[in-house]
């Protein structure tokens, strides 16, 4: 038994990885689950963490929290927060590419005592950690955004000069 940040015991020092991609083309035919995955095992193992599961996300959007294995995760979560202390992700936009889910998310694990780690992005539970990890939601949400302005303006122009914008129907 070990004391976690919050003065608690917990059983040892446990994670549980989230990986994801946003294309079934991706999660098919790209690398990036399993680099994902390799990264967040080389890092619970240098932070002392047994990883006890892993919950990896093929060609789901971060737009919104209905997600499969995302929802999994979460439910594994709450059954399991005694013996959790951390959920170690890649990055903060493979977790949520909204702000406001996000900050639910992180909320929610704060309630279960889970520590939220991104392998490549160094926040914690300061107050300039807490700023810095709600700006990295923010500007994934940014960045989706912007993606989703540029190809509404790229399917107009399309239609405008006769194209179709998509698969033909």
């Amino acid at each position: 038994m070990r004391e976690n940040r919050k003065g608690n015991l917990k059983m040892n020092n446990a994670a549980v990885i989230y990986i994801r991609v946003s294309t079934t083309e991706q999660a098919k035919f790209g690398y990036s689950l399993e680099a994902q995955e390799e990264i967040c095992r080389d890092f619970a193992k240098r932070n002392n963490y047994e990883v006890l599961k892993v919950f990896s996300e093929k060609g789901e959007s971060a737009k919104t929290t209905n997600r499969t294995k995302l929802k999994n995760m979460l439910s594994y979560l709450k059954q399991n927060k005694k013996n959790i202390d951390a959920l170690i992700i890649y990055k903060m936009d493979r977790l949520s590419r909204n702000t406001a889910d996000s900050l639910a998310i992180r909320y929610l694990l704060n309630k279960l005592d889970i520590d939220l780690k991104s392998v490549t992005e160094p926040f914690d539970d300061s107050a300039f950690g807490t700023y810095i990890a709600t700006s990295l939601s923010t500007l994934a949400q940014l960045d989706n955004d912007i993606r989703s302005e540029r190809s509404v303006v790229g399917m107009k122009q399309a239609i405008k000069a006769g194209r179709w914008p998509g698969m033909p129907p």
